[in-house]
């Protein structure tokens, strides 16, 4: 079907390279997802010591990861919220008893409001070891969450410019992973920077941004 199709949609970059190696090159568009209308962003809510990851409890997204750098850095006040469903469940809950960190980090499986937990969190932790398009980190950029994500294919590098909007780090990186949180837990000044950039940056995901980008390419498909 993809050699009979006039346009190919992709989300990232990185997708669109594995594609060109058997479509040609202007037959592939990049059209990302747009922010979802029900999240509301409440500058007045209090933020509170919360480092969040939102994503499936599987090995693609590595919560293992946050979950051991967080144990071992200075997080005396801060708490690490996990929110998600998965099959590594049982693990993660394992591996937290073990660290003996079960007053620091929860997991939570069902949430009805995402805004809530986004307005009142400090910083925001992806450790994926690969993603398509990362919804959940342009969300928390959207809430002007100063962001640390593993620079895995794909995404996190067309959202995140490294030390100007957040921090990208090498994948499975504990140590880079726990001198970003640290350098983040304790300035707050570095936090208020990172979470003005973030903000910005993700006006590019408004909905009627990206319905324009798909009515120019249909409309232009039809001429």
């Amino acid at each position: 079907i993809y050699p009979k199709a006039s346009k190919i949609v992709v989300q990232t970059e990185g997708i669109k390279s594995y594609f060109t190696s058997f479509i040609p090159n202007d037959k592939i568009a990049i059209i990302k997802n747009p922010l979802a209308t029900n999240f509301i962003v409440d500058s007045s809510v209090v933020k509170e010591k919360i480092v969040l990851n939102v994503g499936r409890l599987n090995f693609q997204k590595n919560q293992e990861l946050l979950i051991n750098a967080f144990s071992n850095v200075n997080n005396n006040d801060w708490k690490l919220i996990i929110i998600g469903k998965g099959s590594r469940l049982r693990e993660h809950q394992k591996l937290i008893k073990e660290l003996r960190m079960e007053h620091k980090v929860e997991i939570i499986n069902n949430v009805t409001n995402m805004s809530a937990f986004y307005n009142k969190a400090s910083i925001f932790a992806s450790t994926s070891d690969y993603e398509g398009f990362p919804n959940a980190l342009t969300e928390a950029m959207h809430f002007g969450l100063p962001c640390i994500a593993t620079d895995c294919p794909s995404g996190p590098s067309e959202l995140i410019k490294d030390g100007e909007n957040g921090f990208l780090i090498p994948i499975k990186n504990q140590v880079e992973l726990q001198k970003k949180l640290e350098l983040l837990m304790s300035n707050i000044n570095l936090r208020n920077k990172l979470s003005d950039k973030a903000l910005v940056s993700t006006a590019q995901f408004g909905v009627d941004v990206i319905a324009q980008q798909w009515k120019d390419l249909i409309n232009n498909l039809k001429s």
